[in-house]
């Protein structure tokens, strides 16, 4: 039963950074869902709002990818090396993601029409 939770940890450990990117996605789409629909959000707390999300989703897997990354060093038993060939990359494409989806806050203004 223990190989079996370890393996269960070291998938969660894997796909922690498309985890991460997701959870981001969804809070900038449903802030600027709700800004849009006129819920009482204003358009630059919609920019901070996600500007201080994509800060915390990046610090969050910068600080993923160096412990995850220190485990590997010290523990370097075959079990975990599928595991870290698979989320150290993921992690960083999901930083790269982070980023792009954050992009049209920086230059698009909020609740833009689709065409104009």
């Amino acid at each position: 039963m223990s190989a079996r939770r370890d393996s269960v940890i070291d998938l969660v450990k894997a796909v922690t950074g498309p985890i991460v990117w997701a959870i981001h996605f969804f809070f900038l789409y449903l802030t600027e869902a709700f800004a849009c629909a006129n819920r009482g959000l204003p358009t630059d707390a919609v920019r901070w709002s996600g500007l201080a999300a994509t800060l915390a989703a990046v610090a969050l897997l910068a600080l993923f990818s160096t412990r995850f990354g220190r485990s590997h060093q010290q523990d370097r038993t075959a079990q975990t090396q599928p595991a870290f060939k698979l989320g150290a990359p993921l992690a960083l494409l999901s930083m790269v993601a982070i980023v792009w989806t954050a992009i049209p806050l920086l230059l698009l203004p909020a609740c833009a029409p689709a065409f104009a």
